[in-house]
């Protein structure tokens, strides 16, 4: 038995108030004198739960529309021209009946059976999963095809006219001679041989020249 039907019948029995049983029962008490009203008018069938759709729709396609959006589907698709809502629609306003949306008459078509489903993605049932039942079963190789590689390149020979290549490899400087020297190289004033600065910066690394500022 439902909960309205064991509330009314204990109102109508008097064992309970409307107050007492909305307070016990979790209810309103305009909506239990509504139960009431309905047991006494149609018995307990009036309790049944109804339904809150409204009796009428202003706004809902008419069976004359309904039909008329599947005759023109049908009679557009033989004549091989466009049958897309849009141009029913179209055809629609120009015969003076009210045309719904295009979404409305879409989902009449789909009603009507006259437009197959096309997903825009592929079914996952139609995956096939890259793997093996067993180890060592499957292998997979990639291969990448270098541009350098596939086509050989010839280089011509050379002149006899041509002049020789310079080598690449730096060709080191010769300190410049000190003047003023005696014959076992120290300077003829007795003092300490200074080397020259410019040759002294040539010999040097970058790495060097940055740690002591040499340019």
């Amino acid at each position: 038995m439902s909960k309205h039907r064991v509330v009314v019948l204990k109102i109508i029995a008097g064992q309970l108030s409307v107050a007492a049983a909305a307070a016990e029962y979790g209810m309103s008490r305009p909506y239990l004198h509504k139960l009431v009203a309905r047991y006494r008018a149609d018995g307990l069938d009036g309790l049944e739960p109804r339904s809150r759709a409204p009796k009428s729709s202003p706004q809902a396609v008419t069976d004359r529309v309904r039909d008329r959006v599947v005759q023109l589907r049908v009679a557009l698709t033989a004549a091989g021209t466009d049958a897309g809502p849009v141009t029913i629609a179209w055809h629609l306003t120009r015969e003076g009946l009210h045309a719904p949306s295009t979404s409305t008459i879409r989902r009449i078509l789909h009603a009507a059976g006259l437009i197959t489903p096309e997903p825009r993605k592929r079914p996952r049932s139609s995956y096939v999963r890259f793997e093996a039942s067993q180890p060592n079963e499957t292998w997979q190789s990639d291969f990448a095809a270098n541009a350098s590689s596939s086509s050989p390149t010839t280089t011509p020979p050379p002149s006899s006219t041509s002049t020789p290549a310079k080598s690449s490899q730096p060709t080191p400087s010769t300190p410049p001679e000190p003047t003023g020297e005696t014959k076992n190289g120290s300077p003829a004033d007795g003092r300490t041989p200074v080397p020259d600065v410019s040759y002294v910066a040539t010999q040097m690394s970058p790495m060097s020249r940055l740690i002591t500022g040499w340019s």
